[in-house]
């Protein structure tokens, strides 16, 4: 588990390298028209994916995503959004 606080957005591309195989809260994101994520300021990060959930309820205002495959035994239903919006690319 690791708070990642970064000043500044990075693109999604820096994000993904830079965590790669790791679930990434993300906030002050910037949307394509099509409505991908372009950028965002990583604000926690884990490989953990309960840790990752459980922070996501500490800061409702974000973005999940996971930067990496999901295996078939990790697979199970995804939060129902509420004021959250959870991506998994």
């Amino acid at each position: 588990m690791s708070s990642a606080s970064h000043a500044t957005q990075q693109s999604l591309t820096e994000i993904t390298r830079q965590f790669p195989s790791q679930w990434v809260l993300l906030d002050s994101c910037r949307f394509a028209d099509d409505g991908s994520i372009t950028h965002g300021r990583v604000i926690y990060r884990t490989s953990d994916r309960d840790e990752a959930y459980r922070e996501l309820h500490r800061q409702p205002n974000s973005v999940l995503i996971f930067l990496g495959t999901i295996s078939h035994e990790e697979d199970r239903p995804f939060l129902d959004p509420v004021s959250s919006l959870e991506v998994v690319i």
